[in-house]
């Protein structure tokens, strides 16, 4: 049906498959497609947020750094507002923290690892994200 969450995870879905054979402004395209459709069908949803995720890579890849970060920041205040405390919220705040030491903004790249570490403390010890808060973070401190 047109118009409908489902319709919109079909939009994200085919263009997940673009963004994987290097078509990302066709890619960029079905996101954002899929994300407008979602928010007029009234979703909430975690998958807003997992679609903006997937958008603000495909900013960077594009070289389109602030509209990255812009999405980046959506993502994050939803999951914020969902009270999310997930593995993808983590990688969230990871890709938060890369994003801002390329742009040279260090105290904020430290304050998303930190960020992140402590709430992938909190997840199951399985997550692999904790590994990478660990690692995001020996790495800012050895540059």
């Amino acid at each position: 049906a047109p118009n409908t969450v489902e319709h919109a995870s079909a939009l994200a879905n085919v263009a997940l498959v673009r963004a994987e054979r290097g078509q990302y402004t066709a890619a960029r395209d079905g996101y954002l497609k899929a994300i407008a459709m979602r928010k007029s069908a009234g979703s909430r949803s975690q998958m807003i947020a997992s679609d903006l995720t997937t958008l603000g890579e495909i900013e960077i890849r594009l070289g389109e750094r602030e509209a990255a970060l812009s999405h980046l920041l959506e993502a994050r205040e939803r999951l914020h507002a969902l009270q999310s405390r997930s593995e993808v919220h983590v990688m969230l705040l990871l890709k938060l923290a890369s994003l801002s030491f390329d742009q040279g903004d260090r105290a904020g790249a430290l304050a998303w690892f930190e960020h992140a570490d402590e709430m992938a403390r909190d997840l199951p010890f399985r997550c692999a994200c904790k590994a990478k808060t660990l690692i995001g973070l020996a790495w800012f401190h050895l540059e």
